[in-house]
């Protein structure tokens, strides 16, 4: 064999080898992408945020609790306005009625 022939023959091997890389990479890009992959990926991501905010909503309930605390009253009366409303006003409304004085037949 000539040496051009050496180098022809090597530059094959590399060629077949840089080919094989290239179908390797191209099969893990598949298994990637393919749906169930990124839907899976996509949920652990979501356990592990979900995760990371319960643990942070726990340490600022035990470093404030007395501001928790008021947050959430002030978040149960924004809920309970209404009934709230009402109540109220059938309170003072009860009071600012008329007293009818009683007439008889």
């Amino acid at each position: 064999m000539s040496a051009a022939d050496v180098r022809i023959a090597a530059a094959r091997g590399e060629a077949e080898a840089a080919r094989q890389r290239l179908a390797s990479t191209v099969e893990q890009i598949k298994v990637r992408l393919a749906p169930a992959a990124i839907a899976h990926d996509a949920w652990e991501g979501a356990k592990d945020k979900g995760a990371e905010v319960a643990e942070g909503a726990v340490t600022a309930v035990k470093e404030r609790p007395a501001m928790v605390v008021g947050v959430a009253a002030g978040a149960a009366l924004i809920l309970a306005r209404k009934p709230i409303i009402s109540l109220l006003t059938g309170l003072f409304s009860d009071r600012e009625k008329p007293v009818r004085a009683r007439t008889r037949n």
